[in-house]
């Protein structure tokens, strides 16, 4: 098996943000309901989509700032 290494954890990351954006875009496509009636789960679902995106966004911005001195600091790397 190959060997995993920092450009495929970034490669993934990069992915896995752009899978976030498509499941928010969907998600924000959907009807929430009527005001004064809208469907509850759909706001958490909104709600978590949001968080996930933000914390994904920042993870790869700490990636992406950080490339070098964490490829320089990985166990084994000389």
């Amino acid at each position: 098996m190959a060997s995993y290494d920092l450009n495929d954890l970034h490669t993934d990351l990069t992915n896995m943000g752009e899978l976030i954006d498509t499941v928010a875009e969907t998600i924000l496509g959907c009807d929430f309901g009527p005001p004064g009636a809208r469907v509850p789960h759909m706001d958490r679902l909104n709600a978590l989509i949001c968080i996930a995106r933000d914390q994904m966004e920042k993870l790869n911005g700490l990636v992406d700032d950080n490339f070098v001195e964490i490829g320089s600091t990985v166990v084994g790397r000389r």
